[in-house]
């Protein structure tokens, strides 16, 4: 569980410190890249590292500030 705060805490860090130097729109690769999210439910659970890790990977990109 550590890990999971530890990662989740880096990388809203650096995402609040890119706040300044985000686009005002997302770019259309980032918003393709939206895509990757469109997938069937899985049966077992998911390492939540690693939807922290997607969200952030691709989900971030697509926002704006």
């Amino acid at each position: 569980m550590n890990n999971l705060l530890e990662q989740a805490t880096a990388r809203s860090i650096r995402y609040i410190d890119s706040l300044e130097n985000r686009r005002v729109f997302p770019s259309s690769d980032a918003i393709e890249r939206l895509s990757e999210f469109e997938e069937i439910l899985p049966e077992e659970p998911t390492d939540p590292e690693k939807v922290v890790e997607m969200l952030d990977d691709i989900g971030s990109p697509a926002t704006v500030a």
